[in-house]
């Protein structure tokens, strides 16, 4: 036999790659370029090897290459077992970090039904073992998460690997991470009883926040009232690098600051602070009437806001309800939390009339219910006259209302008490909610309130 032999063997594996798998094909055709390699180097001749010595050798290589995918195999449903298992402890991870200090039943049934989910189907799951392979992961965790079953139990229904159905879940946060003299300490200035509560947020990070605000507070008790930004710097202007990127200055006011403070049953008259607005703008109208200098209109948008002052600057004759004294440009839900600021402008803001005005869709009402409902001491009312010229249009300049606008449709009860002397123009409104458009405020303006003859000169 000549050195063709190698060639004859290395081209009958490979051209058995489309039958078996190519990786083996291809690494025994390797192995016999190495072996005929190292012949070469001892000298010794391809044509002197016996056939049989060929084969021998081919049958053994065949036999390492058979186990090797065998082992394959196991690696490949061990990967399998691997993810089932994975799967449920992250479940039971899940868990242990919502239940807080105390046990928690785990009801196998439906953690498996948890585990289907998260696989992707059933036929997955089936793939990846199925149940099988769920109860002996599970039986692997049970010393992990110390689970123990309830006693008073029963088994898994139609299962020929039973467990029990119902278990006990350890919790990871039944004592308290923060030493005992901290907590002493803290307790002495500082309300700490959430976080004796929920003892997973007992963090280090947490810890040296709270202990900064208990050091402000120990050692410097606010004589004066400042603003909330130039309190935040004073108590937080060496703890920059923790506070999760947000400057200072700007931490009290942000919702991990107003959340840090809610823990800690903390409000700006103790911290010696106040929230200062950001003022709205208006304009006096100084030709109103006498029997008129309580009326307030606020609109939601700014273009609208530029008309009607327009109008009024120039006296032209209003024909949009009550004049006002005092114009105030909403912007949007910003009008939410700057209407205090009408305590800076008038000494009595409860004895004003305020209509609103806006757009007629979702938001623009919800704006109106917002603030009449945080607002009490205020006289608020819905600008009529502003409406029923919207309404005049019908749906000539409807359009869709955006999805991203939520519905609330006990507002239609509202808005109905409202317009309660003006049914017509709740009708008309209330056909647009229900068939979702809306009409802009922006619908007036000079050119239509000409059109419909709303405008004429004093």
């Amino acid at each position: 036999m000549n050195g063709n032999c190698f060639k004859y063997v290395k081209k009958s594996f490979c051209q058995q790659s489309e039958k078996t798998d190519l990786f083996w094909s291809f690494s025994f055709c390797i192995k016999i370029n190495i072996f005929e390699q190292s012949l070469s180097n001892k000298r010794f001749k391809a044509e002197k090897l016996s056939e049989s010595f060929v084969y021998y050798i081919t049958g053994v290589y065949i036999k390492i290459c058979f186990c090797l995918k065998q082992k394959l195999k196991t690696i490949k449903r061990l990967v399998v077992v691997s993810k089932i298992k994975r799967i449920i402890r992250e479940i039971l991870r899940e868990q242990q970090e919502k239940q807080g200090g105390a046990k928690k039943k785990i009801d196998i049934e439906e953690l498996e039904t948890s585990v289907i989910k998260n696989v992707g189907s059933f036929e997955e799951y089936q793939d990846l073992g199925g149940y099988r392979e769920f109860y002996h992961s599970y039986l692997s965790l049970v010393n992990e998460f110390k689970l123990t079953p309830v006693k008073s139990n029963s088994n898994t229904i139609e299962k020929k690997l039973n467990l029990k159905r119902f278990w006990w879940l350890e919790p990871i946060y039944n004592k308290n991470r923060w030493s005992p003299d901290t907590i002493i300490k803290l307790s002495t200035v500082l309300n700490i009883d959430f976080y004796l509560r929920n003892k997973k947020y007992q963090t280090e990070k947490e810890l040296i926040k709270i202990e900064v605000i208990y050091n402000y507070m120990k050692q410097f008790q606010p004589k004066e009232t400042i603003c909330r930004e130039e309190r935040s710097l004073m108590i937080f202007n060496h703890l920059e690098h923790l506070l999760e990127g947000i400057e200072a200055e700007k931490y009290l006011a942000s919702r991990e600051g107003k959340l840090l403070l809610k823990r800690l049953q903390l409000d700006e008259n103790q911290l010696g602070y106040e929230v200062v607005k950001e003022p709205f703008i208006y304009w006096e109208n100084d030709k109103v009437p006498k029997h008129h200098q309580q009326e307030v209109l606020i609109v939601e948008g700014l273009a609208t806001f530029h008309t009607l002052k327009k109008i009024l600057k120039r006296g032209i004759a209003w024909h949009l309800g009550p004049i006002p004294a005092l114009l105030i440009w909403g912007a949007g839900r910003r009008i939410e939390g700057t209407i205090s600021y009408l305590e800076d402008i008038v000494e009595k803001p409860e004895e004003l009339t305020i209509r609103y005005a806006g757009d007629i869709d979702y938001e623009g009402f919800d704006i109106l219910y917002n603030l009449k409902k945080k607002n009490k001491h205020l006289s608020l009312h819905m600008a009529t006259e502003f409406y029923r010229f919207l309404c005049s249009f019908g749906e000539e300049y409807a359009h869709t209302i955006n999805r991203d606008q939520f519905r609330r449709d006990e507002l239609l009860n509202f808005i109905q008490n409202d317009l309660k002397d003006d049914p017509q123009t709740f009708q008309v409104i209330k056909q647009l909610w229900e068939k979702r458009l809306r009409i802009p405020q922006e619908l007036i303006n000079i050119e239509t309130l000409a059109m419909k003859g709303w405008l004429s000169h004093d």
